[in-house]
């Protein structure tokens, strides 16, 4: 193909499908790998229409894989799992049924292991120690008043 030639559907809808075969996208990824081909803007709805149509890409399996991902492998919180999925451009819908898959035992658990580890991390004669915790499991994405609620727990280890 030579430089300035625009591909054809066919050809994006073969690129669409092995970049969709290899890790789970979201619609805004598909758009953005559009948008890095020469291609034509009404070419690009039609292969995004195809590739949902034909279930290589879904908002749904998306968020969910996205969710089980960023809790179990990276441990992070509802809110950072939150921003994440709308800076994706995943409804609020869609949203709120992947977060609510989170088993909230194993979310407490995860918060207060998490704690106990930064905490014992952090010297003995740090006047900040708890705050320090706070803001680093803030930081990891769980709420304040979970962190609150659960706070002897982290200080007992």
């Amino acid at each position: 193909m030579g430089k300035g030639e625009k591909l054809t559907e066919s050809e994006l809808r073969l690129r669409i499908s092995s970049y969709c075969a290899y890790q789970e996208r979201s619609p805004k990824q598909v758009q953005e790998k559009l948008s890095t081909l020469n291609t034509d803007a009404i070419i690009n709805e039609r292969v995004i229409k195809w590739a949902t149509d034909e279930k290589f890409v879904s908002e749904s399996r998306f968020a969910k894989n996205y969710v089980h991902g960023k809790f179990h492998l990276k441990k992070w919180g509802r809110y950072k799992i939150k921003a994440g999925l709308k800076a994706h451009d995943i409804s609020t819908q869609i949203i709120g049924k992947a977060i609510a898959q989170l088993d909230n035992t194993n979310y407490v658990e995860t918060l207060i292991t998490l704690g106990i580890k930064k905490f014992q991390s952090i010297k003995k004669t740090d006047q900040n120690k708890w705050r320090k915790t706070e803001n680093y499991l803030i930081g990891k994405g769980f709420e304040t008043k979970l962190i609150l609620e659960n706070k002897e727990k982290i200080e007992n280890g």
